[in-house]
């Protein structure tokens, strides 16, 4: 893999108590990507700015937290949902099988997204149930086929998953909520690899 001459762009999120230590996470990034290198030839790259919000607080030499704070998840519970965008290929598994097409709902999606928290948060799953009318949703999804190489393993490792539209069902309050969620933290496995990105649209 080569790196791009215009460079990427990024984020990074941390949560709860990591945020305190966010000057150690940013360092222990930039020392990662710079000694430690990307791609299957581990090319050294260099952090050019990191940006909090609308906040410099990286300039490529120094760091200046000063006044950042973390931001609260606060769902709207005046949005609409009426659709889905899977922008980054959706893998869901289920019982270490990958989930069909037809099983991939708002719902699941939504289950995906607080099972994500319960992790993030270091708590066991907690079980949750939602009404809502799953057959009455309306999908276009399509499976892109996607690989990475593991130097860890030796070998090249499935990354593929579904990407596409689902059209929702009336959509309470409280699936709107984790919905919202999953559209901060993202969705179904490898998320840290980017998969999973959803996009949620509104009633027009």
């Amino acid at each position: 893999m080569a790196i791009p001459s215009s460079g990427w762009n990024f984020s990074f999120y941390l949560f709860g108590d990591s945020c305190d230590r966010a000057p150690y996470a940013l360092s222990a990034l930039n020392m990662a990507l710079r000694e430690g290198g990307v791609g299957a030839k581990r090319e050294g790259v260099q952090i050019v700015s990191v940006w909090c919000g609308e906040k410099l607080v990286f300039d490529g030499d120094r760091y200046e937290l000063k006044g950042v704070k973390p931001n609260l998840f606060e769902p709207k519970s005046d949005r609409k949902i009426s659709k889905i965008v899977l922008k980054t290929p959706l893998r869901l598994k289920s019982d270490g099988k990958r989930v069909a097409p037809d099983e991939i709902t708002a719902l699941a999606l939504a289950l995906s997204a607080l099972r994500r928290l319960d992790e993030i948060e270091g708590r066991e799953f907690q079980k949750r149930r939602f009404e809502y009318e799953r057959e009455k949703e309306a999908k276009r999804l399509e499976f892109v086929d996607l690989t990475r190489y593991s130097n860890r393993q030796k070998t090249k490792m499935a990354l593929g998953g579904y990407v596409g539209e689902i059209e929702c069902a009336p959509v309470g309050e409280e699936l709107s909520a984790a919905l919202q969620l999953g559209e901060i933290i993202g969705v179904g496995k490898s998320v840290v690899f980017g998969l999973g990105e959803i996009k949620l649209e509104e009633e027009s």
